[in-house]
């Protein structure tokens, strides 16, 4: 262990680091200025589904944002590599990168709900600039680090951003759901009433905490590494390809892997395909070799290009960079820039046969061992998985506050992260902040086809398609006059005519119960046989305004004018908009990301694939998929945010939650309200909130208690049914024989 104290020597900034932060700042601000001036001349590109505003902020918020990235980058390579912080955060005890480039460079843009900093003032941030000011600094952007030390607007912006990484207490109660799961000695997860929450806990019933990257109980790049180093076994016989998959395939019919079944089949099928690979890789290696003979070139390079050629084949994984610069290799490949062909023969087949090279002993080394790392990362009874899970979830939230980090999404989507989106999710919130759909398309290479689902999707009013809605006073009558703009409906790939305005119009979509809308009927909107694009609309007789019972004509029009253009003509009500984007990858196929709810509507949309579409409302997924996909979604989502801090969380935690919020059939959220529906103690619910109110109502209702749950039995101070107070023990305790009494007088006879 290293121990060392941190200095302000430390992250003191290089004259060569500050030039540089200098010159970079001064680009990144030319950059941003030429954005805004565009955006004033009113020639600024539009994003996808945004205004020019939007459009601006979007465009700044990630020039801003990459100008810490590159900060930091330039931060980092300054650095000595005995630099403290450094060592710090490369070994991953505390802190990151971006924490040191904040100290020593720049702490950048400040984020507040995804977006650079809000107007708190009329048309400005704070009083200190001009109005309508939209550059770098007038909009939370701190150039200074914390060296340097930060201005007093740019300190009242950064704690404008540091109050979004406040841990909720939502996020804390998770634990007072988990804090009773506890695994069983039939395997199953159970809380105190006995309730199964998981049949086997993780479906593999493997304990987190003996996982070896990947969430896997066995690294065998790593364990390979290993036997080969403690079993060098120089004298043995290499297996050839065909012996080494013959080899894995008969390990896993063995009894003492049959045993793991059926639990362990993902684990067998493993160590199946790590000889599979090996065997493919050796086999690769040995194909190449004749290339040596065959070459005419000089000796050395052409054992150069054989090394290339079979490490190129091998990968990179990390046994395979091990061996590429071990001194064995090194050794042959010297032999094999000596002179004359036997000798570089020779050489080729030292070099072949000994990279990747595994014997009998080896391979029965690195089973038993696989084995018996196996058997050790099973979950024993008695483990509080809950608990685990619990703070597994937690103590992560507590690092987002160290990490202000802004998300502006895809295709200029902001998408709500950190402990907020985590706050929605164990709450099980019905409204939520960003509720985004994720719509697969039918045709995902056609950008024409996409454009045509995305109107059949997205909301379209009368107001947008329009040219204008005009009042008509005539002698005999007074009507609106409605003509459709027919060049723009084709432009935006849009089935929009007369008549489906007009069925939009007497359906009254979208329109508010007490509205003028719905007291046309058929007789009252007229369609013109000769102009396709234009409709007449008669006012209502019966119409009377909220203040005047007695409305003339005149208010009626009026009223009836300010109503149509937000008749929703064509898409789905509740959708606000939705945006074309490519997947990433190689094949960039499409889809489409819509802004709103209804994700059965979407998926019924024609053009659209249902199979594939999802949304991260887990309320909504719950309605329209069932418990199971609402089960999985909680999973990934809590993953997604997670990640996208740099945190990663063990699946089974995730899952462990995930069947903790589901396992009644239906999403409950760890509120006071889902906690009364999975819970029925009454000193735990009172414990959690609103505590007399609980136990007045039991009082009422003569409610019992039977003091199993953690909390009730810390409450009454007796031992907890988890760990070691899992079982109890019974012992039998002989009565001891009972000696009859003799008489007083007896006993002195």
């Amino acid at each position: 262990m290293l121990w060392f104290s941190i200095g302000i020597d430390d992250v003191t900034p290089s004259n060569d680091l500050n030039e540089k932060k200098a010159t970079l700042l001064n680009n990144g601000y030319d950059r941003a200025n030429d954005t805004i001036e565009q955006y004033r001349r009113g020639k600024l590109e539009l994003k996808p589904g945004c205004n020019a505003l939007e459009s601006l902020e979007s465009e700044l918020n990630g020039l801003l944002g990459k100008l810490r990235e590159t900060a930091g980058a330039e931060c980092m390579r300054s650095l000595p590599f005995h630099n403290n912080p450094r060592i710090m955060a490369e070994c991953g005890s505390k802190g990151s990168a971006l924490n040191i480039s904040q100290m020593v460079a720049c702490v950048g843009q400040q984020s507040v709900g995804g977006k650079r900093a809000p107007e708190g003032f009329v048309n400005r941030t704070l009083p200190h600039f001009l109005p309508y000011a939209l550059h770098a600094a007038a909009k939370g952007f701190v150039s200074n680090s914390f060296y340097s030390g930060l201005t007093a607007t740019e300190f009242f912006f950064h704690t404008m951003g540091g109050r979004e990484g406040l841990v909720d207490t939502a996020v804390k109660t998770a634990e007072t759901a988990l804090e009773d799961l506890s695994c069983q000695y039939d395997a199953t997860v159970r809380n105190s009433e006995g309730s199964v929450v998981q049949f086997t806990y993780g479906d593999d019933g493997l304990n987190p905490a003996f996982m070896e990257g990947d969430d896997r109980p066995v690294d065998f790049d790593r364990l390979v590494v290993h036997v080969k180093n403690t079993v060098p076994d120089r004298s043995g016989v290499a297996l050839s390809p065909l012996e080494l998959r013959e080899l894995g395939t008969a390990a896993v019919q063995r009894s003492e892997f049959q045993a793991i079944l059926p639990l362990g089949r993902k684990f067998l099928t493993e160590v199946e395909q790590f000889f599979y690979k090996a065997a493919a890789t050796l086999a690769g290696i040995r194909k190449n070799k004749e290339k040596i003979a065959s070459r005419k070139s000089a000796p050395a390079a052409a054992a150069a290009d054989l090394k290339t050629d079979a490490l190129a084949y091998v990968g990179q994984s990390q046994w395979h960079r091990t061996f590429s610069n071990s001194t064995e290799l090194a050794k042959w490949q010297k032999q094999a820039k000596v002179h004359g062909s036997h000798e570089q023969k020779e050489a080729a087949r030292l070099l072949v046969h000994n990279v990747c090279r595994l014997t009998k002993a080896q391979c029965e080394t690195l089973l038993r061992l696989s084995l018996t790392k196996y058997h050790r990362a099973m979950m024993e009874p008695g483990e509080a998985v809950g608990a685990i899970g619990a703070q597994s979830i937690s103590e992560p939230g507590t690092q987002m506050t160290l990490k202000t980090f802004h998300f502006a999404g895809v295709a200029s989507m902001n998408v709500t992260l950190g402990v907020p989106r985590l706050k929605e999710i164990i709450n099980a919130g019905k409204n939520i902040s960003t509720p985004i759909i994720t719509a697969a398309l039918v045709c995902a290479d056609d950008e024409r086809s996409a454009r045509i689902v995305k109107g059949r999707i997205e909301k379209t009013t009368l107001g947008e398609v329009a040219v204008h809605i005009k009042q008509v006073f005539a002698r005999d009558q007074a009507y609106l006059s409605v003509k459709l703009d027919m060049a723009a409906i084709d432009a935006l790939q849009l089935t929009i005519d007369a008549r489906t305005v007009r069925h939009a119009i007497l359906g009254a979509v979208g329109m508010p119960p007490r509205s003028i809308i719905k007291l046309l009927k058929e007789p009252h909107v007229l369609l013109n046989a000769r102009r396709p694009d234009k409709l007449r609309i008669l006012a209502p007789a019966k119409y009377k305004s909220a203040t005047d019972s007695r409305s003339s004509m005149y208010f009626a029009m009026q009223s009836l004018k300010a109503a149509l253009p937000s008749v929703i003509v064509q898409g789905i009500p509740t959708v606000n908009r939705a945006v074309i984007n490519y997947e990433e990858g190689k094949d960039k196929k499409l889809h489409l990301l819509v802004e709103g709810y209804g994700l059965s509507d979407v998926m019924g949309i024609p053009g659209v694939d249902g199979l594939h579409t999802t949304s991260n409302h887990i309320i909504e997924v719950e309605k329209t998929l069932g418990i199971e996909a609402a089960r999985f979604l909680i999973a990934s989502e809590v993953s997604y945010i997670m990640s996208a801090y740099g945190i990663g969380i063990d699946r089974r935690h995730l899952m462990l939650l995930s069947d903790i919020m589901t396992f009644k059939g239906e999403v409950l959220g760890i509120t006071r309200f889902g906690i009364a529906k999975m819970k029925e103690s009454v000193l735990m619910l009172a414990s959690f909130e609103k505590t007399t109110d609980h136990l007045f109502d039991a009082a009422v209702h003569s409610r019992t208690d039977a003091i199993v749950g953690v909390s009730e039995c810390i409450i009454m101070g007796i031992p907890i049914a988890v760990g070691t107070g899992i079982f109890k023990l019974l012992r039998q305790v002989d009565q001891p024989a009972l000696v009859k009494r003799l008489p007083l007088m007896e006993q002195y006879a």
